[in-house]
């Protein structure tokens, strides 16, 4: 009985509260390519917060208030309000994609071909006018939390707890993504041959990704080593 309770709560309260909220003008989205960190930050974002995200909550909240919507949107589709934006260096982000997909990662055309698809989308999504926009870099949240995330708490209306975000981004770790995708275990592969091949691709194929992703004068300035990007509007 109790489980037949909780699946009519679910269907005719939960479901239609998120449907609302995704379909809310003003809701925000948090838009990445594949294998640039989403769960990462959703996860940190999830327990500062202690809100639930779509289109899955990462953790049990004692509420349904939701805090945002991921997408990948690789058929440039959404038309957000609000928006953040995460990307990464290119050469791991070509490097898993292809690792996801189980192709070749040292074939000029696999290379080629998804280095272009994310060259897209970073076109797509940085350098269009949007209403509220913040971007926000993976290897820049690795350097400092604190200045990686706080231009999307402004555009979330919460304010900084740098203490707070801190110990969220401290219990947000590679393990405990791991933990909670585990259901997928090809979204993180933390093996040792997984690392060594990355580095070989990075040193093989690495000059292709860039001169496909990176050198375009558009692009350039996404991926200066110094780049503390707060990008608006």
């Amino acid at each position: 009985m109790i489980g037949l309770a909780k699946y009519l709560y679910w269907k005719h309260c939960v479901l239609p509260q998120a449907k609302r909220f995704r379909e809310d003008p003003q809701s925000p989205w948090l838009v990445s390519f594949p294998r640039t960190g989403s769960h990462w930050l959703r996860m940190i974002l999830e327990r500062y917060t202690d809100r639930p995200s779509q289109p899955r909550a990462y953790f049990a909240h004692d509420n349904n208030d939701y805090l945002l919507t991921h997408t990948h949107d690789y058929r440039f589709a959404l038309r957000p309000q609000k928006l953040i934006y995460l990307y990464r260096d290119p050469e791991p982000v070509v490097f898993s994609q292809i690792m996801y997909h189980r192709d070749d990662p040292f074939d000029s055309t696999n290379v080629e071909v998804w280095s272009a698809v994310y060259r897209a989308h970073l076109l797509h999504w940085t350098q269009r006018m949007w209403p509220n926009r913040v971007i926000v870099r993976f290897e820049q949240m690795q350097a400092d939390i604190v200045a990686a995330i706080t231009p999307a708490l402004e555009l979330l209306s919460l304010p900084l707890d740098e203490a707070r975000l801190i110990e969220a981004a401290q219990r947000s770790t590679k393990d405990r993504v791991a933990e909670k995708t585990s259901d997928n275990p090809r979204i993180m592969n933390r093996s040792t041959d997984y690392a060594e091949q990355r580095q070989r691709f990075i040193n093989q194929m690495g000059p292709l990704v860039r001169r496909i992703v990176v050198d375009r004068p558009k692009l350039a300035k996404l991926f200066a080593p110094t780049n503390t990007l707060r990008a608006a509007g």
